[in-house]
């Protein structure tokens, strides 16, 4: 049977770009985002066999299937949370709802998923689970207060699971890119240079590097920069 990884936020970006890496590696992807067209017409486009759930990622149902395709494959290797959004203005400039908004996708939508697939993780005793996290969880910057804010908590979150799960062979891992040559960052008033961006498959290739670490190694975290070209 071929190995399994669950991504959220698939249809587009870095979720896409470690879709087609991982099924060009003989994965099995069980692809998770809102539009159910974008999904199926990513998944029609992969070699191999794959499998779609289309939600929203903030609501515990959609987690819930998500649990639901893993059981009906009988296994799961990697859990790859990669959905966010960013919304970036001045502090006086937020609604509440915004502000809210932002956490919602962003944080609790790393812990549906995990809180849904750690009990496979667990009976299984194997497997990685892999955040996209940010620099922006190192740093701060001008009009990043709520982005910034919840890849903080990401990096809080996915720490504190990494410790409840040190008696067992389940990794946890987040990753921490710079801006990425996606269109998450279009039409932004900050950020590095197009010659400073990373493409999404150097993301996509660090979370298959991070996934099939030796079972020696057990990375915290990489924090991945753009190179100048």
């Amino acid at each position: 049977m071929s190995q399994v990884i669950v991504i959220t936020g698939a249809s587009s970006g870095i979720g896409r770009a470690t879709a087609e890496q991982f099924a060009e590696n003989g994965y099995t992807c069980v692809l998770n985002a809102r539009s159910e067209d974008e999904l199926k017409e990513l998944a029609s486009d992969l070699p191999g066999n794959h499998r779609v759930v289309a939600g929203d990622i903030t609501e515990e149902k959609t987690s819930v299937s998500l649990r639901d395709e893993i059981e009906d494959l009988g296994r799961v290797d990697v859990l790859f949370a990669n959905a966010g959004r960013g919304v970036f203005k001045p502090v006086e400039e937020f609604s509440k709802e915004t502000f809210e908004d932002q956490f919602a996708t962003n944080v609790t939508g790393v812990f549906l998923p995990v809180k849904h697939l750690l009990p496979v993780f667990r009976d299984q005793d194997e497997g990685s689970i892999i955040v996209t996290s940010s620099m922006a969880a190192k740093n701060t910057f001008k009009n990043g207060s709520a982005y910034a804010a919840t890849k903080h908590a990401v990096e809080g979150f996915i720490g504190c699971v990494k410790q409840e799960l040190r008696d067992s062979h389940v990794k946890c891992a987040s990753i921490l890119p710079g801006s990425v040559d996606t269109a998450f960052f279009n039409d932004k008033s900050f950020g590095p240079t197009e010659d400073r961006h990373l493409d999404a498959v150097d993301v996509a290739k660090t979370v298959q590097f991070v996934a099939e670490q030796p079972s020696t190694a057990d990375l915290d975290e990489i924090v991945l920069r753009p190179a100048r070209r």
